[in-house]
């Protein structure tokens, strides 16, 4: 049986791959609607 990883273990690398806006300090991104969003 595949178990998904949790979203910690993906971390800034995930997000920074998925959003050129991502900031690793703060953990959001900047979305299409002018705000500051957490990562997934």
């Amino acid at each position: 049986m595949v178990y998904a990883r949790p979203v910690a273990v993906r971390g800034s690398a995930y997000c920074a791959s998925r959003y050129g806006s991502y900031d690793p300090a703060s953990g959001t991104y900047l979305g299409y609607d002018g705000y500051r969003h957490s990562c997934p």
